[in-house]
């Protein structure tokens, strides 16, 4: 809340105007700081609301992110045990190849 005498110091200051405590003029600080206060409130839900939703999101994307570089990392896995089993397979090959030559 907006104090009535830092206001009234601030008028009287600036402007050389002394204004009273039971001032009319003063129901317009009260108009005001009562707008002031709902626009506040209004604007920190939003900021909670945008907060939680970032949060979400983001949440969301990381755990899309980890499930595709683990679906990545399968595939590699899954390619270079392909990949070895023929290397295998063709060792094998030239291994029996040349058993049964030397015998």
């Amino acid at each position: 809340m907006i104090s009535k005498k830092e206001v009234l110091g601030i008028v009287a200051e600036k402007h050389g105007i002394i204004i009273g405590d039971d001032d009319p003029i003063l129901s317009v600080l009260a108009v005001s700081d009562a707008i002031y206060d709902i626009y506040t409130a209004r604007l920190s839900e939003q900021m909670e609301s945008l907060s939680t939703k970032n949060i979400n999101l983001f949440s969301r994307r990381a755990s899309s992110l980890h499930s595709a570089a683990v679906e990545s990392a399968r595939q590699i896995v899954d390619e270079n045990r392909r990949e070895v089993s023929k290397v295998l397979e063709s060792s094998k090959s030239d291994w029996q190849s040349a058993f049964a030559l030397a015998n």
